[in-house]
């Protein structure tokens, strides 16, 4: 297995621990820039550009309320020939042993929760169903699209301590696009359905990509102002 050299790392503090976003490849990092609105990442064949913003829960039930949710939106352009092989992770490393995690996917999202009994988190990032349907949204090469579709690639593992994507082998000016959304709330009951958990996180990391630009683009204008 080819080396892997870490691009990028950005630590996320919560109630469970702290949360580390990592970018992996088996290229070289060849320059790196970072603003109030994005990071630009320059690696041995890619250019990858990172957008972070609050994402957005005004619209969850009055019921439903999380502390925070965070978004991560990835643009990735592939700008030589040579190979380099780029995932994407997202987990808590440093597990405690009270916090307990497993999956807890949806109709087009890959996700995983973490609880302790105090506080529960979710991770989520869209799944290979939202890729085949949704891929030129997504930038998606239309080559790749048959295979996403018949479950011959995959793009996103549920790992012990987090979530891992690979980015897909692209050619020569291909793209690509990932989000990943965190969100974190107290332990507590469903206001609905009080025998059961709440659920208000993993709604908020089931967001669409249109819904998490515009909240980027309003985000970035209202810190030019």
């Amino acid at each position: 297995m080819a080396k892997r050299n870490c691009l990028y790392r950005e630590s996320v503090s919560s109630g469970l621990g702290v949360f580390e976003l990592r970018i992996d490849s088996t290229g070289e990092l060849v320059s790196i820039e970072a603003n109030a609105a994005l990071v630009t990442i320059q690696s041995t064949s890619h250019r990858l550009t990172i957008k972070h913003v609050a994402a957005p829960v005004h619209w969850l039930p009055d019921r439903m309320k999380v502390d925070w949710a965070e978004a991560w939106l990835f643009y990735i352009t592939k700008q030589t020939n040579q190979q380099e092989l780029l995932t994407v992770s997202f987990g808590l490393p440093a597990m405690p042993a009270a916090t307990q995690a497993g999956s807890n996917t949806g109709q087009f999202l890959t996700a995983i929760e973490f609880e302790d009994g105090s506080w529960q988190v979710h991770l989520g990032t869209p799944d290979e169903e939202w890729f085949a349907l949704y891929g030129e949204q997504a930038r998606l090469p239309a080559r790749l699209k048959e295979s996403l579709a018949n479950n011959e690639l995959l793009v996103t593992s549920i790992e012990a301590n987090g979530l891992k994507s690979s980015v897909p082998e692209l050619h020569l000016q291909e793209q690509f696009y990932l989000h990943y959304i965190l969100a974190e709330s107290p332990r507590r009951k469903s206001t609905d359905y009080p025998d059961e958990w709440d659920v208000s996180t993993w709604f908020a990391v089931d967001q669409s990509q249109k819904a998490l630009e515009a909240a980027w683009l309003q985000q970035a204008n209202t810190s030019g102002e």
